[in-house]
């Protein structure tokens, strides 16, 4: 019977990260409590401070926050978002590799040596830094864009406005490649824990599935993750007056990232499955072959009773076939449907203009002709 894990804690996960060690362990601040103070930020940013400036309101020369509907969308809606999952991810990254911890063979002596490479792996100072840095980049090409629009636009009213921005975006970049960071973190290690036991088949029920279907219900919530974050991708149709040139390649990056972060975490749990495939067919074929021969030594002696050789070889022969179909990837066949809904979804207004332009060049076509 397997042991309960409780040696990985969500403090293995946050490494040497200082924001979430001080957000979490210094004040206390829960996914949902951080997520409302990120909300709160940003009514007293876009109200507040806008309207103690005069830029709340749309005036002639500046563009005010009430009809910025772009950042209205990132502060209350995308950047909550972000930072909710910022604080949830180790959470559930604990969560998920406890389920899988507790059914690996060997269970005391396993358990233990995965959890000391996990914690390896999470507490390197590179993770956080290279994020900083990443942050500390955005800030600078923040401020500089900030110049172009000093005095016009209300987020650039003045130095006060546009530190909060600046600040705002350098924490949701860092929280962002941070989040990016751990995830790809969790997938080399479970990628190294797979082959450690057997993976059985995910249309079983979850309690004999060895934790796989949390790993996959794992890369779906993150899916889901990146799926917010490109809403300004999916969005920008509507809100910006004109499409950058660059925007069809941005819409190409993130539907290959989201699939990408997806199948990461699972990739080693495919290849097992398909070795695993593989080595079961060969055994088949070998036992095929055998019966086979032994069939034919029989017929060549004229041997009466060979109808139980036949109808082995018929077993061995429907085994082989219910084999070569067997499911490989370690999700439901529903979970595809699941992602690419979840990866489609921020790009609905893109899809359906797209449509709409298709249609249109149809019927003018067909009525034309």
């Amino acid at each position: 019977m397997a042991t309960k894990v409780e040696c990985l804690v969500p403090q293995d996960i946050y490494g040497s990260d200082p924001l979430i060690r001080t957000l979490v362990e210094r004040w206390n601040f829960s996914p949902a409590k951080w997520a409302l103070t990120v909300i709160l930020f940003g009514l007293s940013y876009m109200g507040v401070l806008a309207l103690a400036f005069g830029y709340l309101f749309p005036r002639e020369g500046i563009i005010a926050s009430s009809r910025d509907v772009f950042n209205q969308l990132n502060f209350l809606i995308i950047f909550p978002g972000i930072a909710f999952y910022y604080l949830w991810q180790p959470l559930k990254i604990v969560r998920t590799y406890t389920v899988l911890l507790s059914s690996i063979r060997n269970q005391c002596d396993e358990m233990d040596e995965q959890a000391n490479a996990i914690r390896k792996l999470a507490v390197g100072k590179a993770w956080w830094l290279i994020c900083l840095a990443l942050g500390l980049l955005m800030i600078a090409a923040g401020t500089y864009d900030c110049f172009f629009k000093f005095g016009r636009w209300w987020y650039a009213a003045n130095w006060l406005m546009i530190l909060g921005l600046q600040l705002a975006r350098g924490f949701i970049i860092y929280m962002v490649t941070i989040t990016f960071a751990r995830h790809l973190a969790v997938s080399l290690r479970l990628n190294q824990i797979y082959n450690h036991f057997d993976i059985l088949s995910p249309i079983l029920p979850p309690s004999q599935t060895y934790g796989i279907h949390a790993v996959s219900n794992y890369a779906n919530g993150f899916v889901v993750f990146v799926a917010l974050i490109g809403l300004n991708i999916g969005l920008a149709p509507v809100l910006s007056t004109r499409l950058e040139i660059g925007y069809p390649y941005q819409a190409a990056f993130y539907l290959i990232l989201s699939g990408i972060a997806f199948l990461l975490p699972l990739w080693g749990a495919h290849s097992e499955m398909v070795k695993s495939k593989n080595h079961l067919l060969d055994n088949l074929s070998f036992q095929y072959q055998n019966e086979y021969n032994q069939t034919l030594m029989k017929l060549a002696n004229r041997d009466q009773v060979i109808e139980d050789s036949f109808k082995r070889l018929k077993s061995i022969e429907e085994a082989y076939e219910l084999a070569k179909r067997c499911w490989v990837w370690p999700f439901n066949t529903s979970m595809p449907i699941k992602v690419t809904l979840t990866i489609l979804a921020p790009l609905g207004v893109v899809i359906t203009q797209a449509v709409q332009g298709f249609l249109s060049n149809l019927i003018s076509n067909i009525l034309g002709s």
